[in-house]
């Protein structure tokens, strides 16, 4: 896969450093108004969004791992 596949891409620091999405960095297939509202939530509500998204994530302990894993992930 080439990079300019991977476009739009948006990656994050996640608001609780993994303890509920399991990433410390995000990155998502899509632009930045784009991105689920849920991961930037109040403590319980970020939990719940976790609990249930079904979409595509990169996660990783740092951008590029995450940028890796969404990759891996669209292959």
């Amino acid at each position: 896969m080439r990079d300019t596949d991977l476009y739009p891409v948006t990656i994050v620091l996640d608001r609780y450093t993994g303890s509920y999405s399991e990433g410390i960095w995000l990155a998502f297939n899509k632009e930045p108004e784009d991105i689920p509202e849920g991961i930037f939530e109040s403590d319980v509500l970020c939990f719940e969004f976790w609990q249930d998204y079904q979409g595509i994530v990169g996660k990783g302990s740092s951008p590029e791992e995450a940028l890796k894993d969404l990759e891996s992930k669209l292959i």
